[in-house]
């Protein structure tokens, strides 16, 4: 038996645009300015751990104000224009649904912001568990959140294939000993990433092609 636990922003939903404009914004709005090599090494960790990378980059840096300012740009962008799907996603569910693999997903972003981008989305039904980021004491790239998604829906860590677009989330999925699977985003595999994941795929549809 096999399960698919899904990473969320950047790998089923294309959010992860809008958070780095909403950061570059909520950033000059105040005096500052957020490099995308900032940016880029705050991805998929926990938000204390960002802060202490954005402070040490930025001296002065107000991190707690922009965050809530990028926080509310981001879902403005939202509830006006809606949120994209990636490609090939539908296609991988068919499959997965055909093969009646149970799938969750696990995101960093909070449970409740998870459901209501999922909602918006309109693919909230899609998933037989969901797991926020603070439903965990550890963020990636600890295997706590890869665990409790395969403990949702009772399967064997071992029998779980992750789908991933950051260098955190398939550190995490290994450690938890599960199938690590990258399909780029923003962030394309370097060295260290093709060490770690098992498959890298252009898109989502590829995916189906392990199942």
């Amino acid at each position: 038996m096999k399960a698919v636990i899904f990473d969320v922003d950047g790998t089923i939903l294309d959010t992860e645009r809008i958070y780095i404009w909403a950061w570059q914004k909520a950033a000059a709005e105040m005096g500052f300015t957020l490099t995308m090599d900032t940016l880029m090494k705050t991805r998929a960790i926990p938000s204390d751990k960002a802060r202490l990378i954005m402070e040490e980059a930025i001296p002065g840096f107000p991190f707690e104000e922009v965050r809530k300012e990028r926080v509310r740009l981001a879902e403005e962008e939202f509830e006006k224009n809606g949120i994209l799907i990636k490609p090939g996603f539908h296609t991988l569910m068919a499959v997965i649904k055909e093969k009646n693999f149970p799938c969750a997903v696990a995101s960093s972003t909070a449970r409740d912001k998870t459901i209501h981008h999922l909602n918006i989305a309109g693919i909230i039904d899609r998933f037989g568990a969901i797991v926020g980021g603070d439903e965990v004491e550890n963020g990636k790239p600890s295997p706590d959140i890869f665990l409790k998604a395969a403990e949702k829906l009772g399967v064997r860590p071992e029998d779980c294939i992750v789908i991933e677009d950051s260098k955190a989330g398939l550190k995490g999925a290994k450690a938890a000993g599960m199938l690590p699977v990258m399909v780029p985003d923003i962030v394309k595999p370097d060295e260290e990433i093709r060490s770690i994941a098992a498959y890298i795929f252009e898109n989502l549809e590829e995916v189906s092609e392990i199942l």
